[in-house]
Protein backbone atom coordinates (compact mmCIF):
# COMPACT_ATOMS: atom_id res chain seq x y z
CA UNK A 1 0.00 0.00 0.00
CA UNK A 2 1.10 3.56 -0.70
CA UNK A 3 0.91 6.21 1.96
CA UNK A 4 0.01 9.86 1.76
CA UNK A 5 0.40 12.01 4.85
CA UNK A 6 0.87 8.83 6.91
CA UNK A 7 -2.53 7.44 5.87
CA UNK A 8 -2.55 4.08 4.13
CA UNK A 9 -3.96 4.31 0.63
CA UNK A 10 -5.00 1.02 -0.97
CA UNK A 11 -4.69 2.32 -4.52
CA UNK A 12 -1.63 4.28 -5.51
CA UNK A 13 -2.26 4.84 -9.19
CA UNK A 14 -3.11 8.34 -10.34
CA UNK A 15 -6.30 9.14 -12.18
CA UNK A 16 -6.06 11.43 -15.20
CA UNK A 17 -8.78 13.60 -16.68
CA UNK A 18 -8.34 15.95 -19.62
CA UNK A 19 -9.91 19.31 -18.86
CA UNK A 20 -11.38 21.05 -21.89
CA UNK A 21 -11.75 24.70 -20.83
CA UNK A 22 -13.02 25.78 -24.28
CA UNK A 23 -14.99 22.68 -25.13
CA UNK A 24 -14.59 21.88 -28.84
CA UNK A 25 -13.80 25.46 -29.88
CA UNK A 26 -10.63 25.90 -31.91
CA UNK A 27 -9.00 28.64 -33.94
CA UNK A 28 -8.50 26.14 -36.77
CA UNK A 29 -11.27 24.19 -38.43
CA UNK A 30 -9.55 21.03 -39.62
CA UNK A 31 -12.25 19.00 -41.34
CA UNK A 32 -10.67 15.74 -40.13
CA UNK A 33 -10.76 16.77 -36.46
CA UNK A 34 -12.58 14.19 -34.37
CA UNK A 35 -13.68 16.84 -31.88
CA UNK A 36 -15.36 19.49 -34.04
CA UNK A 37 -18.68 17.66 -34.17
CA UNK A 38 -18.78 17.65 -30.35
CA UNK A 39 -19.59 21.37 -30.35
CA UNK A 40 -23.04 20.44 -31.70
CA UNK A 41 -23.74 18.69 -28.38
CA UNK A 42 -23.46 21.92 -26.38
CA UNK A 43 -26.47 24.15 -25.94
CA UNK A 44 -24.44 27.34 -25.68
CA UNK A 45 -22.52 29.21 -28.38
CA UNK A 46 -19.32 29.33 -26.30
CA UNK A 47 -19.23 26.58 -23.67
CA UNK A 48 -16.11 27.93 -22.00
CA UNK A 49 -15.41 26.73 -18.48
CA UNK A 50 -16.74 29.24 -15.95
CA UNK A 51 -14.78 30.35 -12.89
CA UNK A 52 -17.23 28.44 -10.69
CA UNK A 53 -16.77 25.23 -12.71
CA UNK A 54 -13.00 25.74 -12.75
CA UNK A 55 -12.85 25.94 -8.98
CA UNK A 56 -15.15 22.94 -8.45
CA UNK A 57 -13.18 20.89 -10.96
CA UNK A 58 -9.82 21.70 -9.38
CA UNK A 59 -11.01 21.08 -5.83
CA UNK A 60 -12.73 17.79 -6.65
CA UNK A 61 -9.99 16.54 -8.96
CA UNK A 62 -7.29 17.10 -6.35
CA UNK A 63 -9.38 15.52 -3.59
CA UNK A 64 -10.06 12.47 -5.77
CA UNK A 65 -6.37 11.66 -6.19
CA UNK A 66 -4.85 8.84 -4.15
CA UNK A 67 -1.26 9.91 -4.80
CA UNK A 68 0.89 12.80 -3.58
CA UNK A 69 1.22 14.17 -7.12
CA UNK A 70 -1.57 15.57 -9.28
CA UNK A 71 -1.32 16.18 -13.03
CA UNK A 72 -3.69 18.60 -14.73
CA UNK A 73 -4.04 18.09 -18.48
CA UNK A 74 -5.52 21.03 -20.42
CA UNK A 75 -6.85 20.04 -23.82
CA UNK A 76 -9.24 21.33 -26.45
CA UNK A 77 -10.46 22.33 -28.92
CA UNK A 78 -7.68 24.84 -28.54
CA UNK A 79 -7.07 25.59 -24.83
CA UNK A 80 -5.05 28.73 -25.61
CA UNK A 81 -8.29 30.43 -26.63
CA UNK A 82 -8.60 31.05 -22.89
CA UNK A 83 -6.39 33.94 -21.76
CA UNK A 84 -3.34 33.54 -19.56
CA UNK A 85 -5.40 35.01 -16.70
CA UNK A 86 -7.63 31.90 -16.79
CA UNK A 87 -4.62 29.65 -16.24
CA UNK A 88 -3.18 31.97 -13.58
CA UNK A 89 -6.46 31.55 -11.70
CA UNK A 90 -6.27 27.77 -12.22
CA UNK A 91 -2.74 27.65 -10.78
CA UNK A 92 -3.78 29.74 -7.76
CA UNK A 93 -6.75 27.41 -7.13
CA UNK A 94 -4.51 24.38 -7.46
CA UNK A 95 -2.25 25.76 -4.74
CA UNK A 96 -5.26 26.56 -2.55
CA UNK A 97 -6.55 22.98 -2.72
CA UNK A 98 -3.23 21.10 -3.06
CA UNK A 99 -3.16 20.14 0.64
CA UNK A 100 0.54 19.28 0.44
CA UNK A 101 0.38 17.52 -2.91
CA UNK A 102 2.73 18.42 -5.76
CA UNK A 103 0.75 19.77 -8.70
CA UNK A 104 1.88 19.66 -12.32
CA UNK A 105 0.28 20.99 -15.49
CA UNK A 106 0.51 20.13 -19.14
CA UNK A 107 -1.31 21.61 -22.10
CA UNK A 108 -1.95 20.26 -25.60
CA UNK A 109 -2.09 22.95 -28.28
CA UNK A 110 -1.86 23.50 -32.01
CA UNK A 111 0.71 26.21 -31.06
CA UNK A 112 -0.62 28.82 -33.49
CA UNK A 113 -1.45 31.19 -30.62
CA UNK A 114 1.82 30.84 -28.72
CA UNK A 115 3.71 34.10 -28.38
CA UNK A 116 6.40 35.40 -26.05
CA UNK A 117 3.92 35.96 -23.18
CA UNK A 118 2.71 32.37 -23.40
CA UNK A 119 6.31 31.10 -23.51
CA UNK A 120 7.22 33.11 -20.42
CA UNK A 121 4.11 31.82 -18.63
CA UNK A 122 4.84 28.17 -19.49
CA UNK A 123 8.47 28.55 -18.45
CA UNK A 124 7.72 30.40 -15.20
CA UNK A 125 5.24 27.71 -14.10
CA UNK A 126 7.09 24.72 -15.55
CA UNK A 127 4.11 23.72 -17.71
CA UNK A 128 4.72 20.87 -20.12
CA UNK A 129 3.52 21.83 -23.61
CA UNK A 130 2.47 19.25 -26.18
CA UNK A 131 2.13 20.45 -29.75
CA UNK A 132 -0.17 18.82 -32.27
CA UNK A 133 1.65 18.57 -35.57
CA UNK A 134 -0.10 17.39 -38.72
CA UNK A 135 2.76 17.28 -41.21
CA UNK A 136 4.39 19.63 -43.69
CA UNK A 137 2.57 22.91 -44.28
CA UNK A 138 1.86 22.29 -47.98
CA UNK A 139 0.00 19.08 -47.06
CA UNK A 140 -1.86 19.88 -43.87
CA UNK A 141 -2.98 23.38 -44.90
CA UNK A 142 -5.06 21.78 -47.64
CA UNK A 143 -7.15 20.15 -44.90
CA UNK A 144 -7.63 23.22 -42.69
CA UNK A 145 -10.43 25.76 -43.06
CA UNK A 146 -9.31 28.88 -41.23
CA UNK A 147 -11.82 31.48 -40.10
CA UNK A 148 -8.95 33.98 -40.22
CA UNK A 149 -5.98 33.89 -42.58
CA UNK A 150 -2.80 32.56 -41.01
CA UNK A 151 0.34 30.80 -42.11
CA UNK A 152 1.29 29.82 -38.56
CA UNK A 153 0.07 26.22 -38.77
Amino acid sequence: MNTYDEIEIPYGSPMYIMAKPVGAHCNLQCHYCYYLEKSDLCNTPAPYMSDKTLELFIEQYIKSQATPEVMFIWHGGEPLLRPISFYERALALQQRYADGRRVYNCIQTNATLINERWCEFFHRHNILVGVSIDGPQHLHNVEILRPRSSDRA
